[in-house]
This record gives C-alpha cells, sequence and structure tokens, in this order.
C-alpha cells in the first residue's frame, strides 16, 4: 500500500496495525498491534534477553522505544492527510524492572490534547497482572507532509503557535 497525501494518519495507522505497510523498526524491535482508536492505542511486545543490560534486566531504551513507539501510533491517528509529525520530547519514568521472564507486556498510549501544531501524549508499560513498569510522556509538532520532496519537513506557516 502507498502512503498518498489524501490519507488521513487513522488510515496509515491501521494499515500498519493490519500488516499492508511496515517500518524497519519493528523488525529490530517487534511488537503486536493490539486496540487502535483514534486517540488510543496497544501494542503487546515481549522483553528479550537480547534486550539485556549489564545487571541482567531489560535496558530502559527498549522501553522508551516502546513507549515512543505507542505514542508516536496514537499521534498518527489524529492526523488530516496531508499531516506529519515529530516528535519534541518525550520523559520516560521507570517503575519496575523488566526481565525476559515477564513474557508478554502491554504497552498502552492515548492523546492527551491534540492542538493545532502540537500533539500532547502518555503511554505505559504493564505486565499481565496490571503492575505499572514504565510511563512517559510526549509532545509531538505537526507539520505539513512534503511528499517526493527531499526537502526537510517544516511548520505550516498558515498556522499561529500554541
Amino acid at each position: 500500500m502507498a502512503i498518498t497525501a489524501e490519507l488521513t494518519g487513522f488510515d496509515i495507522a491501521r494499515s500498519l496495525a493490519a500488516g499492508k505497510i511496515s517500518t524497519p523498526m519493528k523488525e529490530v524491535m517487534p511488537f503486536t498491534p493490539g486496540i487502535l482508536e483514534e486517540g488510543y492505542a496497544e501494542i503487546h511486545a515481549r522483553p528479550e534477553e537480547k534486550f539485556y543490560n549489564p545487571m541482567n534486566v531489560v535496558h530502559g531504551g527498549w522501553s522508551m522505544t516502546m513507549l515512543d513507539t505507542v505514542m508516536g501510533i496514537v499521534a498518527q491517528t489524529t492526523l488530516k492527510p496531508g499531516e506529519t509529525y515529530l516528535s519534541y520530547e518525550t520523559s520516560v519514568k521507570f517503575f519496575r524492572a523488566l526481565r525476559k521472564e515477564d513474557e508478554q507486556v502491554l504497552i498502552t498510549g492515548s492523546l492527551i490534547n491534540r492542538g493545532r501544531n502540537l500533539i500532547a501524549l502518555e503511554a505505559s508499560i504493564t505486565l499481565p497482572d496490571g503492575k505499572l513498569c514504565a510511563h512517559g510522556t510526549s509532545t509531538c509538532v505537526v507539520l505539513e507532509a512534503r511528499p517526493n520532496s527531499r526537502e526537510p519537513l517544516k511548520q505550516n506557516s498558515k498556522r499561529g503557535t500554541e
């Protein structure tokens, strides 16, 4: 499936979830899509030993990437045709170490606010028993897509700041 300027962000997110399109990152850090709604997404992932740090637990970068991934999916669901986004900042708090024995974890993301130029999001990683492992927030900047161009993306000059 080709990504075109006529598709909404939700159309693109739905195609990703259905496996019609993919990203190289998903091959490096695999996950399985779950519930997908406008402003909400779930993914499931398995902390693997290959992501262990020297302290014999899953590196925090894995958790940060999973949180960033689900928040990116949620941001994507809010986009109109011709819009894209970039992460502006992300913050993560860790509450519990992950190990390969934790098997499948649930990563949920939700929309806090969608403005003209900014998208605020939050996400969490929980164990099957509901225990919280990590929580993150992110702010994304909404940009006009520049299809078929190697020029950098720029913020829509027709919009004011928020």
